[in-house]
């Protein structure tokens, strides 16, 4: 690889790491916003949440390993 390549590939492979790292924080920044509220959250949007992050775990874990 040339180093352009290589940096082009530590671009998206950063890119990758990021966007498990931004759905979690969306998670607990949620979580967060519920409980100062008092309310909890309905089962639809726990649905979707519990999708995403579990979506997001096999990407990471495909793209890196178990490390991630």
């Amino acid at each position: 690889m040339t180093p352009f390549e290589k940096a082009a590939h530590n671009r998206v492979q950063g890119m990758k790491r990021l966007a498990g790292i931004v759905i979690t924080m969306k998670w607990i920044e949620r979580k967060r916003q519920l409980r100062a509220a008092k309310l909890t959250m309905n089962p639809v949007e726990k649905q979707q949440w519990d999708l995403l992050i579990l979506q997001s775990m096999q990407a990471q874990i495909q793209h890196f390993g178990l490390d991630a």
